[in-house]
Parts: C-alpha cells; sequence; structure tokens
C-alpha cells in the first residue's frame, strides 16, 4: 500500500474523547521548523499528496499564519484541517482561504443524561453545547469553505441526532460523518449498535443528499446500511513526540482489527475490522464473513 497521506498534530491540546489518537491533552506543541523538518524527510520517502491538520488549538497558535504558508508553498494536492468549533475568528477563516482545502468540526452535543419519571431522558439544550461549532460552520461555510463534520453516537448525541441532521443540512454541510464510538475511549454512555440503528438509519436516508459516512461499525452488522460505511483512509501520523521515522501509522488502532472470521469476507477492503472490547460487552454481534 502506497501511503499518500500524511496528519500532523502541531499542537496536542485536542479536547475529544474519540479515542482516536489515544493521547491526552497537553501544552506539548511541534514549532514550524519542525513541521518542515519532518515535512522534508517524509516527503523523501513517500509521495505524499494530502495533508491533515489535528490539534483543537491549531487555528490558535501565533505562528498559525507561517504554519498556513509553509503548506501552501509545497503546493499539497488537499489540505485537511480537524478541529472544533472553539478558536475560530473571521481572521483564521480569511487565513486559511487559498490553502485549506476542506474544514472537518466536530459536533458532539455534550448531554448529560437524566432520570425523569423511571426512564431515561437526555437534555434537550442541545444547540447550546455546541454553539461555537454551528457558528463555525456557518461562518466557514459563508467564506465559500468545504466543511464537513464529524460526529460521535453516544447516548447524548443519538438522542438529538434528527435535529442535528436537520442543522447539518441546513448549514450545507458535506459528507458528515457518524462514527460509532471507539472502544478505547469512555464507554458508560456507549449503545449497543442495535439500539441505535433504527434512529441512524433515519438520518443517513434524510441526509443521503449531502453523502453521509458512518465509521466503526462492522460492514457485516450494516446490512442495508453497507453504502454508507467509509473505512479510515490510511496515513503516516506526527505529532511533538512521534516524529521522522518514529512517526505512527494508522490505522490500525489498537484493540481494532479483523477476527478468523473475517478472512476470505468480500467486504474486507471496505471495513476497518471491529472492536474487542465491543464485542466482549454485547454491543456489537460476532462478525460473519459475507
Amino acid at each position: 500500500m502506497t501511503l499518500r497521506t500524511l496528519q500532523i498534530r502541531p499542537t496536542n491540546d485536542c479536547p475529544a474523547t474519540c479515542g482516536t489518537c489515544g493521547d491526552e491533552a497537553s501544552s506539548e506543541e511541534m514549532s514550524v521548523a519542525a513541521v518542515a523538518a519532518n515535512l522534508d524527510h517524509l516527503c523523501a520517502r513517500y509521495p505524499i499528496e494530502d495533508i491533515v491538520l489535528s490539534g483543537a488549538g491549531t487555528v490558535a497558535r501565533d505562528d498559525f499564519p507561517e504554519l498556513l504558508a509553509l503548506l501552501h508553498e509545497r503546493r499539497f494536492r488537499q489540505v485537511t484541517l480537524l478541529g472544533d468549533g472553539a478558536h475560530w475568528t473571521s481572521h483564521a477563516v480569511e487565513a486559511i482561504a487559498g490553502v485549506v482545502h476542506r474544514v472537518v468540526i466536530r459536533l458532539n452535543p455534550k448531554l448529560e443524561a437524566r432520570f425523569v419519571e423511571g426512564e431515561w431522558s437526555d437534555a434537550q439544550d442541545w444547540a447550546g453545547t455546541v454553539a461555537d461549532a454551528l457558528r463555525a460552520i456557518a461562518e466557514l461555510r459563508a467564506a465559500g469553505l468545504v466543511v464537513q463534520t464529524h460526529t460521535e453516537l453516544r447516548r447524548g448525541t443519538v438522542s438529538v441526532l434528527p435535529s442535528l441532521a436537520d442543522a447539518i443540512d441546513r448549514l450545507d454541510v458535506s459528507a458528515p460523518t457518524f462514527a460509532y464510538p471507539f472502544a478505547s475511549g469512555p464507554q458508560d454512555d456507549v449503545l449497543p449498535w442495535p439500539a441505535i440503528r433504527a434512529v441512524v438509519q433515519d438520518v443517513l436516508g434524510r441526509l443521503r443528499h449531502r453523502a453521509p459516512r458512518l465509521k466503526n461499525v462492522p460492514v457485516c452488522a450494516l446490512g442495508s446500511l453497507a453504502a454508507f460505511a467509509h473505512r479510515t483512509q490510511p496515513r503516516l501520523y506526527i505529532k511533538h513526540d512521534r516524529q521522522f521515522e518514529n512517526h505512527a501509522q494508522i490505522p490500525p488502532f489498537v484493540g481494532l482489527g479483523y477476527g478468523s472470521s473475517c478472512h476470505g469476507c468480500a467486504a474486507i477492503d471496505q471495513c476497518d475490522g471491529y472492536w474487542e472490547r465491543h464485542l466482549k460487552a454485547g454491543r456489537i454481534a460476532p462478525p460473519t464473513a459475507l
């Protein structure tokens, strides 16, 4: 497999609980000079065409313009910026024009489940918990930038998923991604896949014209939803403590993979595999070859 994508995490302050990177937030950063040196090193060894910048505070760095200038002069095919709704200003939106090709915003309502009249009920003021993200998406789209969203399918999010889908559609988001939670992150609000399948199916259908994506559920468990399955794009990954030859490669992710029943499956090239922890907890059914 030829790796053509490099993910750079210059700022290590991401507050996400998805478990994608397996990192704790910290103040550690990569300087622009370090990013440049790593680009020189890795681009000489791999045909890097696409760059992914991650880290929630990247756009708030004082040297963010220098980082953008570095990427602009290298003329990569595509530059993607991953982050949340915090730190975005009109100046930051203007700065990325002509350099960043798409922005992916985490859209994860933080809702607290409440026990009301014998049943769990989630607080409905979900928009207030993601106000920064919604504002950032609107400003980025108004500037003509391609915006995607990434939403974890946790208990609170699923409870307001139809309303969230309406906001995604209204804000003209492209290819919104809905991800079943990583098994390496917090699990107390992760519902079994069969329990949320119906609402997810409804939302994916409603957003079909937006080309939605579904991640982290084995293809064999998706049935008619397999058309929405989106496999993680293989990439090199660097951050402050993983540079040069010490770079990482994702996938694989720790705990995610294939079992003996996956060998020979016709859909294996479309699937990231399954989480053993989810399987043991009964959140997904045992995989079966298609």
